[in-house]
C-alpha cells in the first residue's frame, strides 16, 4: 500500500495591508499552524508528501516562515517521507533574476522540486514494493489566458502508480468568468498514463474522475479573504492498493472568519438607535480569535448615515475581535457622487499597455519573439509599479 498526503495553497507569509504588525504576526502564525496540521498528519500516516504550489504567498517569504517550513521538511525527511513540490502563481518568480524559495530547499535536499514550466519531469521511487512515478510542472506565469499550459507536454516515464502535480484552474471546475490560466479537461485526458492529477490554485476542494484518471484539487489550508469565509479548508489523504486509489478529504482547524451584512432598510427600521442595532449584531459575531467584517449595503440618506456612531462601532469591533473591518463598498449615500473604488472600472494606462503587448504576443511568429515581448512587458509593468 502507498499512502499519500496532497496539499496546496498554504500561502505562508501572506500580507494583509489593513492589519497592524501584531495582527500580521498572529495571522501568519495561523497560516503556519494550518500547514503544520498537514505535516503532523503525514508524519503519522504518509509515505509521500505532495505540495501542489503556493506553499508561500510570495517568492520572498519572511525568515520566520522560511525557517518554519525548513523544520517541517526536516521532520518529514527524518521520518523517511519523500516530499515533492512545484511552485504556483505566488511563489514562482516572474523575473529570471529571482529564485523560488523551493529551489533553496531543494538545494538542501529537503524536497524534490519540479521547477520546469514547459516540460514534465518525473522522479521514480519505490514504496512498499510499488513503483511510483511522480511528475510535476511549475506554473508558467508568463503565458496568456488564451494559451494552453499543457500544450505539447507528455508524461515521459511511467510506473505502477503515476502522479502529476500542477497549479492551474481546471475549466468547468473553477471560478466562472475568471481570467486566470486554466487547463481543459481535454488537455488532462491527453496526458496518457497519468493516474492522479494533484492540482493547486483553486481554493475550493474537489475530487472527480476524468475517464480512468482521478483529479484532486486539495483546496487551501486557510481562508485567505472574506470571500472564502464559508470554504472548507484542508488537504487530501490517499491510499493506493492493488490498482485502486482511495481519496479522503481531511479538514484542518482554521482561524474563525465571519461577515455581517447590515442593509439600509434594517437601519431605517431601527430608528432612533441604529448604533445599538449594529453593535448588537457585531457583538453576537465577535470573539478574540475572529476575523470579522461588517458590510453595509443599500441607499441611505445623509441624515441617517450621520446618526450612526461609526467610530463607536469601529472601536467596539476592534476591541472584541482579532481583526475587524467595516466595508462601505456597497453603500450609496443619497445626493453624493459615487466614487470609483480600488479595483473598480475606469481608464488605466497600465492596463491599456498590457492589452496591446498581450495582443502582440498572441500574434508573434515564434517562441523567441514571444519571450522578447514578455520580457518587454515585465519591464514596462515594473516601471509603472515604481511610479506609485
Amino acid at each position: 500500500m502507498v499512502r499519500i498526503v496532497l496539499t496546496a495553497d498554504n500561502h505562508l507569509s501572506a500580507y494583509y495591508k489593513k492589519m497592524n504588525q501584531f495582527q500580521l504576526e498572529g495571522r501568519r502564525k495561523a497560516l503556519r499552524d494550518a500547514f503544520r496540521q498537514v505535516v503532523d498528519f503525514a508524519l503519522k500516516r504518509a509515505d509521500i508528501f505532495l505540495q501542489a504550489g503556493d506553499l508561500f504567498d510570495t517568492t520572498e517569504p519572511r525568515y520566520d516562515d522560511l525557517l518554519y517550513v525548513l523544520r517541517c521538511l526536516h521532520d518529514l525527511k527524518k521520518n523517511g517521507i519523500g516530499v515533492f513540490a512545484i511552485s504556483g502563481t505566488h511563489d514562482t518568480p516572474k523575473s529570471r533574476e529571482r529564485m523560488s524559495p523551493l529551489k533553496f530547499m531543494a538545494e538542501l535536499d529537503l524536497v524534490h522540486f519540479f521547477q520546469e514550466k514547459t516540460e514534465i519531469k518525473v522522479k521514480k521511487i519505490k514504496v512498499n514494493g510499488v513503483e511510483v512515478a511522480i511528475g510535476g510542472v511549475s506554473t508558467h506565469t508568463r503565458l496568456l489566458p488564451s494559451e494552453d499550459p499543457l500544450q505539447g507536454m507528455a508524461f515521459p516515464e511511467k510506473g505502477e502508480l503515476n502522479l502529476l502535480l500542477m497549479h492551474y484552474g481546471v475549466q468547468g471546475h473553477y471560478i466562472l468568468g475568471a481570467q486566470d490560466l486554466t487547463v481543459t479537461p481535454g488537455s488532462l485526458d491527453l496526458l496518457e498514463g497519468v493516474d492522479l492529477f494533484g492540482i493547486g490554485h483553486y481554493h475550493h476542494p474537489k475530487n472527480f474522475r476524468l475517464g480512468s484518471k482521478t483529479v484532486i484539487i486539495p483546496g487551501a489550508t486557510e481562508r485567505l479573504d472574506f470571500g472564502e469565509r464559508n470554504e472548507r479548508c484542508g488537504f487530501y489523504y490517499l491510499e493506493y492498493r492493488s490498482g485502486q486509489l482511495k481519496a479522503e478529504f481531511q479538514p484542518v482547524k482554521t482561524q474563525p472568519m465571519a461577515q455581517i451584512v447590515v442593509r439600509s432598510g434594517e437601519l431605517e427600521q431601527a430608528t432612533p438607535d441604529q448604533t445599538s442595532f449594529i453593535l448588537q449584531r457585531v457583538l453576537e459575531a465577535s470573539g478574540p480569535d475572529v476575523l470579522l467584517k461588517l458590510k453595509v449595503e443599500g441607499i441611505l440618506s445623509p441624515e441617517l448615515y450621520h446618526q450612526v456612531q461609526w467610530g463607536k462601532v469601529w472601536q467596539e469591533g476592534k476591541k472584541r475581535n482579532f481583526f475587524f473591518d467595516i466595508d462601505f463598498s456597497a453603500l450609496t449615500i443619497q445626493g453624493r457622487k459615487t466614487e470609483v473604488r480600488s479595483g473598480g472600472a475606469g481608464f488605466s494606462e497600465r492596463e491599456e499597455v498590457r492589452g496591446v503587448v498581450e495582443k502582440l504576443i498572441e500574434e508573434a511568429r515564434d517562441q523567441e519573439e514571444k519571450e522578447l515581448l514578455r520580457d518587454a512587458l515585465d519591464l514596462i509593468l515594473e516601471d509603472y509599479s515604481k511610479r506609485k
